[in-house]
Order: structure tokens, then sequence, then C-alpha cells
């Protein structure tokens, strides 16, 4: 006997079986129309501005994330450089101290990865940032290395000054440039954190 074919007032109860791949289904077309925005905004993006921004073709970048503690990273960062012998620059102006020189306690850990040609760099005078006395050890360096601090302090001296064309050159030349925290944050071109008020405003000034 043919089973009873639904009509007007009948409610038609889904199995388990059906109710699954609705979901599996639904979660789908979800995740379809997610990737569709994405991949929309991206080629809007790409678009609007011409296409990705990229850095010199040559040169090596060393981005941590912060806290480093392992010491294999500064070695490698060292080899990357060309070795113990390499002229290392390390700017350490994002920390937010008046004067750094030649007593860094930051370079104890370079010299802890066997560099042995090492140069403190800082100013917060974008003038100083322009001029080729200060730039000068920049022009010689294979490695170039930022540490932790406040993002904003690196911008506010060195974005787009002569230290800025220098460390791409640094990259051009094949060498490397890296940095920790706020060091890592300032490689790429948006500063999350960046605040000047605090470090816990994702998105400000």
């Amino acid at each position: 006997m043919a089973s009873p074919r639904p009509g007007v007032g009948c409610t038609i109860r889904p199995t388990k079986r059906e109710r699954k791949v609705s979901k599996i289904a639904h979660s789908s077309v979800w995740m379809v129309a997610v990737l569709g925005v994405c991949l929309s905004v991206t080629a809007s993006v790409s678009t609007q501005t011409g296409g990705p921004v990229v850095g010199p073709p040559r040169g090596a970048l060393v981005v941590v994330g912060g806290a480093m503690r392992d010491p294999a990273i500064l070695e490698r960062f060292v080899r990357l450089a060309g070795g113990p012998d390499s002229p290392i620059v390390v700017i350490p102006t994002a920390g937010g101290a008046e004067t750094y020189d030649q007593s860094y306690p930051g370079l104890q850990a370079f010299r802890d990865a066997g560099a042995t040609d090492l140069v403190v760099l800082h100013t917060t005078d974008r003038d100083v940032a322009d001029s080729e006395a200060f730039v000068s050890p920049l022009r010689r360096a294979r490695g170039v290395w930022f540490p932790g601090g406040r993002q904003w302090r690196l911008a506010d001296a060195y974005l787009d000054t002569e230290v800025h064309e220098a460390l791409r050159d640094v990259l051009r030349r094949g060498g490397v440039v890296g940095g920790s925290s706020a060091g890592a944050t300032i490689l790429g071109s948006y500063l999350a954190r960046g605040d000047s008020a605090t470090n816990t405003i994702m998105m400000g000034d």
C-alpha cells in the first residue's frame, strides 16, 4: 500500500540525517560567501593601490614576536649578516631613553651570538636622521636590529628620512634587518597597537 501523500495541514519532520546534511550545506554556503567577500575586498584593494607593495627583492627579515629568549635567533641573524665580523647596527630608539651609546646593555646578546663589529645608532631628531654623518654606519652595515619598546617612536624619528632609505639599501645589498616586539612591528607598513598614548589600543593615532 502506498504511503499517504502529504497535503494541507500535514507536518513533515526531517530525519536526523537530513538535518545534519542541511546544516553542513548551510555551513558550506556561509564559508563560500565569506571567502567571496574576502576575495572581493582583496581584489578591490589591489585595484585601488595598483597591486601589493613589496620591499627590495634581496636581503632577509628576522621578525620576532617579542620577549625573545632563544639565543639561536640572534645567532641566525649574525649568520645572515655575513658572520661574526660583519658590521651590525642596533637602533634602540623604541625603548624611549633620552640617550643610547656604545654602553647599551642590549649589545651583550649580540656579542654572545658572536658579533664583534657593533654600532648603536639613536636619535629623536629627524634633521639628525637626515644627516650623512648619522647615516654613515648604515652605509656599511650588513645587519640592522630594532629592539622592543614603542614602535611609534621609530616612525616619528626615521620614517621617510635618509635612515629609512639606508635601511632599504641594507636589504638591496643582500643584508638582513630584524627586530623584536616593536622592532618587529616597525618592519611592516601598519603599526598594530602603535598608538602613542598606550599599547593597549589596537588601531590608534
